[in-house]
């Protein structure tokens, strides 16, 4: 074996390059922030051959002495930082030292530069370790650095790169998660002598955009920025501001969303699952909410060197950020009006693949519980049965979306050890009850709140449905018309509403629901003679060992002998169901998800279940006196919009929209 030796400074810088530049995309990323860094007001990006042959940026910024240019190419040379301390308060992009000495090793690099003191610009070569010496050149204050041949001299790098389509698609990635927040910058990017991003500075002023908008609306057009809500928020320790998407306006994917720390784009795990949580029962299982947030933190609350590209970073205060950034969204849709325009309606998808079984014929009635519809049994149609069987349920889809993981391992350096998101909330939570006296809305799990909707905001439930101008209150009963045995539709003063009477009554249950679990149990009902269900041994032993899981829902059970179980109670707000299949509804959901999530989303889905088990179904008929029940029970909750696993409760129809599709215009 050899023995131990000195690596060559070509071999450090090849290794570096390795951590830093991962592919062109990567170049683009280091070169425009030193850029940033240098204060430029333009910068130019040109790639060819999606940066295999070349890629140049050139830029106005300060640029950079002549007599530091040939230090400039050198590892580990950087006028950002001087003594350690700097590390803990990080105020620029680049700070390492190593990108440009990276990018100079595995590429032949021309760096010109002049500064505006200067009567003249200087030019250095650079090829691998190879370096010439600076030489005077005509041009602009500013800094341009030329690229070419990447990775000529590590083919096996090379070979690496996918397509040109896919490196360029990175490429524009970076480039844009650069200029989103740097409103006050002009942006351009060519491809092969073609203009690909043109992005002047966002206007500001009194009757402007907020420059942030202005910008997204240049990347990705009005079709998104007119669908974004705005977000404003700041406490003690951090401001969030930008903008989230309309439920409408979901993803398949996550990457439609935008964190910058301090104008830094970050991937965090904790604020996308805080993100995720934040739209909890507005979107349908396996979509991602569109987010363009910006969260300036004193730096020295922040670590920004736990990642050789600084992509990731780590907070000092965790629960903190998490908290105040789930606040400040669930604050921003508890003020809006989130019903769906079929315009941007998403896909057709289901409550959750059996949660609710639409029947063809109306259903018995049943004995009204509070806070519940009661259904009034109507005449059978002529040669048609009145008894229905209900169709066997089905197992619930995950509440997850796909690729998403409930658990994840925090550092240990955090101090946190092994925690879930779930704890992270909860504690998120109890410092925002401690910091704000108890009136900081955590927006997380339903029995975390450090305070109900009503004591929220009470304007927004008085208001119940009707948010916004375009939204008038609920009708005059007479005004409301049931059609086939699901929608409720009405008139408003800009047009037309269509009311899923199932995705209302869902919501509304389940807001109940979720209120009484915040104050602590439901309210049980006892049973003079308790209930008996027979189970497989498997689940008497599951059910019993979770038997304060039951009770916190109101579900009373004892063993009874065997795999015989006891009902004695069960909650009342869900009376319509009765013991027994609450019971069961609550076991499934245990037998499906015990094991795979934390004690606080295991409740919220059985809520989601319990409340879709129990409200009014498609199919269902409803009178007058139980249509006014449920319209009265909707303008008393702040959230209707949605059900509680993201399927719209309204669809507006505007007059103009009605007369387009009469084509009256």
């Amino acid at each position: 074996m050899a023995g131990i030796r000195l690596l060559t400074p070509s071999m450090i810088n090849k290794i570096a390059a390795g951590e830093v530049i991962e592919r062109p995309a990567s170049v683009v990323k280091e070169l425009v922030e030193n850029s940033l860094d240098a204060g430029a007001g333009r910068i130019e990006v040109t790639v060819e051959k999606a940066g295999r042959d070349r890629l140049m940026v050139v830029d106005n910024g300060r640029g950079i002495a002549k007599e530091d240019l040939l230090l400039a190419l050198s590892p580990h040379a950087t006028s950002k930082i001087s003594e350690a301390d700097d590390l803990f308060s990080i105020c620029s992009f680049g700070f390492r030292g190593e990108a440009l000495a990276s990018i100079a090793e595995i590429s032949q690099l021309t760096l010109r530069s002049r500064t505006p003191g200067e009567v003249e610009g200087t030019r250095i070569e650079a090829e691998g370790q190879k370096r010439c010496e600076p030489v005077p050149c005509g041009m602009a204050p500013g800094t341009s650095i030329d690229v070419r041949n990447l990775f000529f001299n590590t083919p096996v790098r090379r070979r690496y790169l996918k397509t040109d389509t896919t490196e360029f698609g990175h490429i524009c990635e970076a480039f844009v998660r650069l200029a989103l927040p740097n409103t006050d910058v002009h942006f351009l990017l060519r491809h092969n002598g073609r203009v690909v991003y043109d992005l002047a500075p966002a206007s500001q002023g009194a009757s402007a955009k907020d420059p942030f908008l202005a910008r997204i609306e240049q990347i990705y057009g009005r079709e998104i920025s007119e669908r974004l809500l705005p977000i404003d928020f700041s406490n003690d320790l951090l401001t969030i501001r930008g903008f989230v998407g309309h439920p409408d306006l979901s993803r398949t994917t996550g990457a439609m969303q935008y964190f910058f720390l301090n104008r830094r784009w970050i991937r965090d795990r904790a604020l996308h699952h805080a993100l995720q949580e934040a739209y909890r029962g507005l979107l349908t299982v396996g979509r991602c909410p569109v987010a363009f947030l910006m969260i300036e933190l004193d730096p020295k609350l922040v670590d920004v060197n736990v990642h050789p590209a600084k992509l990731e970073v780590r907070f000092l205060q965790p629960q903190m950020v998490y908290s105040g950034f789930l606040g400040a969204v669930r604050r921003k849709f508890l003020q809006t009006d989130l019903r769906s325009r079929p315009a941007q309606s998403p896909e057709n998808s289901p409550c959750d693949p059996g949660a609710e079984e639409v029947p063809s014929e109306p259903r018995a009635s049943v004995s009204p519980g509070p806070g519940i519809l009661s259904l009034t049994r109507t005449p059978s149609s002529p040669g048609r049965s009145a008894a229905i069987a209900p169709a066997p349920p089905r197992p619930s889809a995950p509440t997850y979306p796909p690729g998403q993981t409930p658990k994840r391992r925090f550092d240990e350096d955090r101090g946190e050890g092994e925690e879930s998101f779930d704890t992270l909330r909860r504690r998120a939570v109890a410092w925002a009850r401690q910091g704000a006296g108890g009136q900081d809305d955590s927006g997380g799990a339903a029995f975390a709140q450090a305070a109900p909707p009503e004591q929220l905001l009470p304007e927004a439930r008085e208001e119940g449905f009707a948010r916004d101008e375009e939204t008038p209150n609920l009708p005059a009963l007479a005004e409301v018309i049931q059609i086939h045995q699901k929608y409720l539709v009405f008139q408003t003063e800009t047009g037309m509403a269509v009311v899923d009477q199932h995705a209302l009554h869902e919501r509304i249950l389940y807001e109940k629901l979720k209120r009484k679990l915040s104050a602590g149990a439901l309210d049980a009902q006892r049973l003079l003679v308790p209930e008996m269900v027979e189970l497989s041994a498997v689940e008497t032993a599951l059910a019993l060992e979770n038997s304060d899981l039951f009770e916190t829902f109101g579900v009373l059970i004892e063993s009874f002998g065997g795999r015989t179980i006891s009902i004695s109670s069960y909650p009342a707000i869900l009376e319509k169901l009765g013991p027994r299949d609450i019971f069961l509804t609550l076991l499934a959901v245990l037998a499906q998800k015990g094991k795979e999530i934390e004690r606080a989303d295991l409740l919220e889905e059985m809520m989601h279940q319990s409340a879709c088990k129990a409200a009014v179904k498609g199919g269902d008929f409803i009178d007058r006196e139980q249509i006014a029940e449920l319209l009265k029970l909707a303008r008393e909750e702040a959230r209707t919009d949605h059900c509680p696993h993201g399927r719209p409760t309204t669809l507006l129809f505007s007059l103009q929209e009605l007369d387009r599709l009469f084509k009256r215009t």
